[in-house]
């Protein structure tokens, strides 16, 4: 897809203003490579205009203390998809659109990450999870847009997709093969 309209709260969003409504965290980035985690923090805390505590508290939510003096270039990736999201967590933006972000990451990682990303939920902020591995996405999220071969297969919360296939025990990997 190249082209379409973003609309919030149903009102059309120009392209000049999606910078301000939306945070776009790439897949497979790492930026700044020969610098340390704990500069790339202070860096785009102070661009997003958070303090001090703010940047300890991303540093400490994605289980980075530790790595605070490694260059970027070092990290696992685990460990660099764990700063990237730390980023997303700084960010300003009303939006998170996050690429892959359990990619690289452990079980107890995932775990960690999904309760700071509902954290960001209850807080006021929305989460567009793109997201290959439905078990993840289903840990994750109240809703779901489903797509096969760059189309909408089928939108909606869990039990509304339950009810479409006809199968209140369904997962959402078996919603998504009843309805390809």
């Amino acid at each position: 897809m190249s082209s379409g309209r973003l609309s919030w709260n149903g009102v059309q969003v120009p392209l000049r203003n999606r910078p301000k409504l939306l945070f776009y965290l790439e897949d497979g980035i790492a930026p700044h490579p020969d610098l340390s985690v704990g500069a790339v923090l202070d860096f785009y805390a102070k661009i997003f205009g958070r303090g001090g505590n703010e940047r300890d508290e991303a540093l400490e939510r994605f289980d980075l203390p530790s790595y605070a003096s490694n260059r970027i270039k070092s990290l696992s990736k685990g460990t660099l998809k764990r700063l990237l999201l730390s980023l997303a967590w700084l960010a300003h933006q009303e939006v998170l659109l996050l690429d892959e972000p359990f990619d690289g990451l452990d079980l107890r990682q995932v775990r960690g990450v999904t309760l700071s990303l509902r954290d960001l939920t209850r807080c006021g902020r929305s989460l567009l999870l793109s997201i290959h591995q439905l078990r993840d996405a289903e840990r994750s999220c109240d809703r779901f847009v489903l797509l096969n071969s760059g189309g909408v297969v089928v939108a909606g919360t869990l039990p509304e997709l339950q009810v479409k296939i006809g199968r209140p025990d369904a997962n959402l990997e078996d919603v998504f093969y009843a309805l390809v």
